[in-house]
């Protein structure tokens, strides 16, 4: 007994003295970091928490601080996509400032994919630290001009970086608030807003612009046209939504009987109205009428438009059969094994044919239709639950439009690649108009440019 009651007296006197090393240990690698307490078998875990800036533009050099703790002297960080570095972001050098801090000087490649990063701040001996998307490469950002209300959007651009909208002049939602149809165009590197209409009215806003600068839209309730020499068309009662280079114009009348999907034709320094087969929404009739509830939503060179078939809630386009018309009966995007329409939306057409919109299969989702009969449905992006509003012509087009939350997306080179999504905005925002609605082609004299709306505010993002 006594000689088992010494060695349990010495293995109390060891762990005693173990547990006051072990209280003292990480104060000595907090200050020293020394490599001996590591080989003790005590790890360093670094965290990454934040950075500043939060984002850069593509080509750019410049320094980032990266905050978190237990960082060292010898510290490295790295940029990285889903935890596996990446050559995008080039870290030059890591700058040590404290345990707390560290200053990366970094290159962004002038085709970075256009996405959030995550940042990894390696210490010696210590496991890494890493911040997950917390760091953004992005398109050039500006906010538009307003009337000072509070829920203003653009909805549409040119190549020629026209764009237009609506605004607001008071508080208040999308629906029974007074706004302005309006247009921006950029002067001396400054945006400027012009109203298109005097008089404020209920819904009203500029739908679409075609090279030419001519503008259609809706104002007090009547399709409208506004032309580049100031002249005011009034194309009576409905909305105009879409126009083509041929100054074609689609939208829909107001009738007793229901809203008729329109063409108007140009034809000797006016427009002619042409029905649209199957074009129709026969159960509003009120004369107080929204722009979105249009059967028409787009039209190309070639005359194609495409819509929705509101009967079945289905995604349809509608081919001209010359050069004025008449156009064919609608032919449905989207149909069961039986042939039933599905729930989908077609929201816009490039000059390829190429069309875009949504589709609830397999789930509610931004959907790509090709001219060469391909699908692609973006349901494994970020983009889940939302829509494709815009598409324009590059030979690998891109796609934009709103994703959960109205949070706006790019997919750069959309029709080839589904992983490819970048969010415009690290925010949405419960307005209807938030997102991305159209973006235009890059030429040789003029950038690519995405415009639409974040929480409220008209946005444009370029890409140059």
């Amino acid at each position: 007994m006594p000689g088992n009651q010494r060695v349990s007296q010495r293995t109390l006197t060891i762990l005693v003295l173990g547990v006051l090393a072990g209280c003292e240990a990480p104060t000595s690698i907090e200050r020293e970091a020394s490599p001996r307490y590591l080989r003790g078998g005590l790890t360093r875990q670094a965290t990454v928490t934040s950075t500043s800036p939060t984002s850069a533009l593509r080509g750019t050099t410049l320094d980032v601080r990266i905050l978190g703790s237990g960082f060292d002297p010898n510290s490295k960080a790295q940029w990285a996509v889903g935890g596996v570095p990446t050559g995008d972001v080039v870290v030059n050098s890591t700058q040590y400032v404290s345990s707390d801090e560290v200053v990366a000087n970094v290159t962004v490649d002038s085709d970075a994919d256009l996405t959030l990063y995550d940042v990894i701040v390696s210490a010696v001996g210590g496991k890494p630290g890493i911040g997950t998307e917390i760091f953004q490469v992005a398109l050039e950002e500006a906010d538009l001009p307003t009337e000072g209300g509070g829920v203003s959007a653009a909805v549409a651009v040119s190549d020629e970086g026209v764009v237009v909208g609506m605004s607001t002049d008071r508080s208040g939602g999308r629906l029974g608030t007074e706004q302005y149809p309006v247009r921006w165009d950029l002067v001396n590197g400054r945006w400027s807003l012009t109203r298109l209409a005097s008089v404020p009215s209920v819904r009203a806003m500029a739908n679409a612009v075609n090279q030419a600068g001519v503008i259609v839209g809706m104002s007090e309730f009547r399709a409208t046209v506004w032309l580049p020499s100031g002249t005011t068309v009034d194309l009576g009662p409905g909305c105009a939504t879409g126009i083509n280079a041929s100054n074609h114009i689609i939208g829909t009348e107001v009738t007793p009987t229901g809203y008729k999907g329109v063409v108007w034709i140009p034809t000797q320094g006016t427009w002619v109205k042409q029905y649209v087969p199957g074009a129709v929404d026969p159960w509003n009739t009120a004369p107080d009428y929204s722009c979105e509830f249009s059967p028409l939503k787009s039209i190309n060179g070639a005359g194609t438009m495409t819509g929705i078939i509101w009967a079945g809630f289905t995604a349809a386009k509608w081919v001209a059969l010359g050069p004025t018309g008449p156009w064919s009966d609608p032919i449905l995007l989207a149909t069961d094994s039986r042939g039933n329409p599905m729930n989908t939306n077609a929201f816009a057409i490039n000059e390829a044919g190429d069309i875009v919109g949504s589709h609830e299969t397999p789930d509610y989702a931004p959907h790509l239709w090709l001219a060469t009969g391909q699908e692609i449905h973006y349901s494994d992006t970020d983009a889940n639950s939302g829509w494709a509003f815009g598409i324009n012509d590059s030979p690998q087009p891109d796609v934009v439009g709103g994703g959960n939350f109205r949070i706006p997306f790019i997919l750069m080179g959309g029709s080839t690649s589904r992983s490819r999504l970048s969010r415009l905005s690290r925010f949405g925002g419960a307005n209807y108009y938030d997102g991305a609605w159209d973006v235009s082609n890059r030429t040789a004299t003029q950038p690519m440019r995405i415009v639409g709306a974040v929480d409220g505010r008209p946005k444009v993002w370029t890409y140059r």
